[in-house]
């Protein structure tokens, strides 16, 4: 299985790059994480030094791309996972063929397109919805505006659940959707369905996964938490 190279660009805690590197390191699933980039000192470029991933913080803006550009281009990789895509202009978006630049969303596009990180859970809570989730998407120049390459959906009752419950729920299953996202342009096939007995939930994953989730148990998910605090409103 050829190895799939991806470049994390980063400015935060760093939670999707953990359940990426962890799940892939437990499952094997072939990604070889390349770089991990960042923008400014940040929790997710310790963890990724401390793991031993290549890691470096670079000066790069909209209006002054040329680090990153160089970055990229030394890289080479097939994918880059950004949450810092609003200063990424059109020719650095050219570098790479299109649909190669992914993003992940907290909400079900189009709904709450443009909110940041996991404010989107709060107003989702505020209006009462009960199917909230998460997208993996291919970025534009426009923010949240790409193809859609793989999305969660989770049942939420918030007479029950609490918002730091939905919280937790919705970054597990956004890095579970943004590995699928990864493995879906990668060109991987869904396995047949496979029970998600250790959700609490109704959930849904559309495409079905192309790896076995429930590999992925409460120990794993506790390991990540371990790693560092889920940042509710970052990444």
């Amino acid at each position: 299985m050829k190895s799939v190279r991806i470049v994390f660009l980063i400015s935060g805690n760093g939670g999707t790059l953990k359940v990426v590197h962890q799940a892939n390191q437990r499952l094997q699933l072939g990604l070889d994480i390349v770089a991990v980039l960042a923008d400014r000192p940040c929790g997710g470029l310790d963890y990724a030094r401390s793991v031993g991933l290549p890691a470096k913080q670079l000066a790069y803006t909209r209006k002054s791309p040329f680090a990153l550009r160089e970055a990229l281009l030394e890289a080479a990789p097939d994918f880059v996972v950004t949450n810092i895509h609003k200063i990424i202009d059109a020719e650095t978006l050219a570098l790479l063929p299109p649909g190669s630049f992914i993003n992940l969303h907290y909400s079900l596009l189009p709904a709450f397109k443009g909110v940041i990180g996991m404010e989107t859970v709060a107003q989702a809570k505020a209006l009462n919805l009960s199917i909230i989730g998460a997208t993996c998407h291919e970025v534009e120049e426009e923010v949240d505006n790409g193809r859609c390459l793989a999305q969660f959906a989770l049942g939420v009752d918030w007479q029950r659940d609490t918002l730091e419950e939905v919280y937790e729920l919705v970054f597990r299953g956004a890095g579970l959707v943004l590995l699928q996202g990864l493995l879906t342009q990668a060109g991987r096939e869904p396995l047949p369905l496979i029970s998600a007995a250790n959700w609490p939930h109704s959930i849904l994953f559309s495409p079905r996964l192309c790896f076995n989730s429930s590999q992925l148990d409460e120990a794993f998910w506790q390991e990540i938490k371990g790693l560092g605090t889920v940042q509710p409103a970052v990444e």
